[in-house]
């Protein structure tokens, strides 16, 4: 997918290193061990690293894109 989106232009955002980086912080689980579904704290990770980045670009309700 990231080599499909990088040849049409479209941004992405792995949050792959995020939950890799959290989980080895503190060690709380971010799926479900079940399906691999994200859990509540998984949801709550990608919300927040989805909103700073919004923040960061200014990508925001309102805002222009820089």
């Amino acid at each position: 997918l990231a080599e499909i989106a990088a040849r049409r232009g479209i941004e992405r955002l792995p949050l792959t290193p995020a939950f890799r980086d959290d989980y080895a912080r503190r060690g709380e689980r971010l799926h479900f061990p079940v399906n691999g579904h994200w859990n509540e704290a998984g949801h709550r990770l990608a919300a927040d690293v989805i909103a700073e980045h919004l923040l960061e670009h200014h990508l925001t309700a309102g805002g222009a894109r820089s």
